[in-house]
């Protein structure tokens, strides 16, 4: 069909792609007809963490592939459209070759696989994804995986993001075709402590390997696209991974919680009395005594699994030699508010409304940044006391539809971020990245959210969503 053919540059062709924050316009030459957009991509990674992959730098390089479909999905998938494109991130922008255009038939349409990082492969079913991660732990890779399913000329969303229909936070009718991604494995992070306070001692960790660990397998995701797990999980060639060598200067033990390492791992049934931790630590008493001890620490048996983050703080008693490990998981894909995200209190900006609105999203320190994300249950109602003041509250409903009936809204890229700026009848005005915001308002069991992008408030039924908070005051 013509408008689904590839569609190639005079000479050696590149696509630039925009980032979720900026659209591109897009010249038109020999290659390009009239009335043929370009497929743009932007991507997005959940989460502020600086140890994970948060963002994507010069040199990344996505694998990008994309099925063919007629009107419903049809619960299969092969690359007839994109097979494995190589998409690189540049200094500012994303580009690819040969470059593609939508389809200009909206009832012709398009599902979308994406890993990072690429990997070569020949097979264009691109459902597998085969991975082994490295012992060395500053060499390993936060392995990440996206997929939209169903989209056309007139929804860049589709149905599923990631198998949640309810996900996508971005202009869904133009722009760029936003790849949220998510991580593919599990987080392992280690640290070392002493049990108690032991005054005039002295304790040092020579070596810690963690032990008998599956480092290979294949994330696999079904064909409606909603969902991976991981198959084939082995061990190829390694079942250690160092986290502190005998060849390091040795780390200081104290009660206070010591880093060690973070590692990305395939996740896997964690096998007790078989998966360990083996630790060499040497410790000094008051009465002169020195001794070095090795010693091996079983992980209690369960699954790691892909995008939760396992926490193990490794114990050490030295008045009676005993050691012991405590674990605790948490979620990992969520982003989370912590006390150092945020707390730059925002001008209050009077549009001549019924609240004056902050000039920049709560967690933000500029007008054109973004804020985290939180979920309804975090922030709908979220007391700003302790960091903006009393006086400072989410706006409801009624507020956000206040603002989009009495301001004129323009489209603005702002410092390369693309947005919208609201502006008052008193020639005041406040800036919006592109995105989506809670309210405070429900009604029998609907949760509100205000998108700027299209100037409309709507409802969820379920509140595992993550928007931004831009507050208001009176």
């Amino acid at each position: 069909m013509k408008s689904l053919k590839q569609l190639l540059w005079a000479g050696a062709a590149i696509a630039v792609l925009a980032s979720c924050s900026a659209e591109e316009e897009y010249a038109l030459d020999g290659a390009i007809r009239p009335g043929e957009e370009a497929i743009t991509i932007s991507s997005y990674i959940p989460g502020k963490r600086a140890v994970d992959k948060t963002t994507f730098a010069e040199g990344d390089v996505i694998g990008l592939y994309a099925c063919q479909t007629a009107g419903a999905y049809a619960n299969s998938f092969r690359a007839n459209f994109m097979d494995n494109v190589a998409v690189t991130k540049g200094a500012d922008d994303w580009t690819y070759s040969p470059m593609m255009a939508w389809p200009s038939d909206e009832n012709e349409h398009l599902s979308f696989i994406a890993f990072y990082p690429r990997v070569i492969t020949n097979d264009a079913n691109a459902l597998n994804y085969p991975i082994t991660v490295k012992p060395n732990i500053n060499q390993q890779v936060d392995a990440l995986w996206c997929t939209i399913k169903d989209t056309h000329i007139n929804d860049r969303n589709g149905t599923q993001i990631n198998g949640n229909s309810e996900a996508a936070a971005f202009e869904a009718t133009s722009g760029p075709l936003c790849l949220q991604f998510k991580h593919m494995l599990s987080k392992v992070m280690v640290q070392i402590k002493l049990a108690n306070e032991y005054p005039n001692s002295n304790a040092k960790l020579k070596a810690l390997s963690l032990n008998k660990v599956h480092d290979n397998g294949d994330f696999r995701i079904v064909t409606s696209l909603s969902s991976g797990s991981w198959t084939d999980v082995k061990t190829l060639s390694n079942d250690k991974f160092i986290l502190h060598a005998d060849t390091e200067v040795p780390k200081d033990i104290t009660a206070t919680p010591q880093d060690i390492a973070t590692m990305f791992m395939i996740p896997q049934s964690v096998v007790s009395n078989k998966a360990h931790f083996l630790v060499t630590y040497s410790y000094s008493l008051p009465n002169g005594t020195e001794k070095e001890v090795t010693e091996t620490i079983y992980l209690t048996g369960y699954n790691w699994t892909t995008g939760r983050a396992y926490n193990y703080t490794i114990n050490i008693a030295l008045d009676v030699e005993m050691i012991n490990v405590a674990s605790e998981i948490v979620t990992w894909d969520e982003p989370v508010l912590t006390p150092n995200i945020g707390n730059d209190i925002a001008e209050a900006v009077d549009l001549g409304l019924s609240v004056k609105w902050a000039s920049h999203d709560f967690g933000a320190v500029t007008e054109y940044e973004t804020g985290p994300g939180f979920n309804w249950y975090e922030h709908h109602d979220f007391d700003y006391t302790d960091s903006w003041g009393k006086n400072w509250h989410n706006p409801s409903q009624e507020e956000w539809q206040e603002l989009f009936d009495n301001c004129e809204k323009t489209s603005e890229t702002l410092n390369g971020v693309y947005g919208y700026r609201f502006t008052a009848k008193n020639g005041n005005s406040i800036f919006f990245p592109n995105s989506t915001y809670w309210t405070t308002t429900t009604s029998d069991e609907r949760y509100y959210y205000a998108r700027v992008s299209t100037s409309t408030t709507n409802y969820y039924t379920v509140t595992n969503q993550y928007y931004s908070a831009r507050p208001v005051t009176k």
